[in-house]
């Protein structure tokens, strides 16, 4: 997601917006699925004891 953002930011705006709502929808995709991964990611070791190095087999 981050990837996606770099890359609309670098290539320019596909519509003509204020600067505050292109910026504030490029952010929020991207800032909502990292917040809700370190979410899931904190429920899945509290919950289960689930942490990423066990999760990857390490």
């Amino acid at each position: 997601m981050w990837a996606l953002f770099a890359f609309q930011l670098f290539t320019g705006p596909d519509m003509a917006a204020p600067p505050e709502v292109l910026y504030t929808f490029l952010l929020g995709g991207s800032l909502t699925v990292t917040a809700l991964s370190v979410w899931e990611v904190r429920r899945l070791r509290g919950l289960h004891g689930i942490t990423l190095r066990t999760a990857l087999g390490r």
